[in-house]
């Protein structure tokens, strides 16, 4: 898995000392910049193992970044994947999954005073997107059978 993460070039982060990660950030900006990239990011800084379709707290580290290199914020919602895991197994099974692209969102001329408001205009169309895709007719989405059945 490490050499997996190397080669695809994951960015780590040292979320427990504050410093290191603001100094990873503002390399990550630079390398942004001048190499023309996109970088994915989870704004909750991990993912959530609930059973029901629910966003954590967003974490401000990606916005701030996105306003630093000027770069769009392109959210991207998925339906949840607790259906097709087995927490007893720790494996996840065949399913589909619901994606949803949501339209860019600017941060040209945006500062770090408006990071807060960034993030809860991203926060608000996300989850509004993933209530949309909680409330679909659960026949809409094809499931495994289980081994039971």
């Amino acid at each position: 898995m490490g050499q997996f993460m190397q080669l695809a070039r994951n960015i780590f982060i040292n979320r427990s000392d504050r410093s290191s990660a603001i100094e990873t950030m503002a390399k990550v900006a630079d390398l942004l910049k001048s190499q023309n990239l996109g970088l994915w990011m989870y704004p909750e800084g991990t993912r959530s193992q609930a059973k029901t379709k629910m966003l954590l707290p967003f974490k401000k580290g990606a916005f701030h970044l996105a306003t630093q290199g000027n770069i769009p914020l392109i959210p991207i919602v998925c339906s949840t994947y607790y259906p097709c895991y087995s927490e007893s197994e720790m494996v996840f099974e065949p399913a589909t999954i619901q994606i949803r692209v949501l339209p860019p969102i600017e941060t040209a001329g945006l500062t770090t005073a408006d990071v807060d408001q960034l993030m809860e205009t991203t926060r608000k169309a996300m989850l509004s997107t993933l209530e949309h895709l909680n409330t679909k007719p659960k026949d809409s989405i094809s499931m495994p059978k289980t081994k039971t059945e």
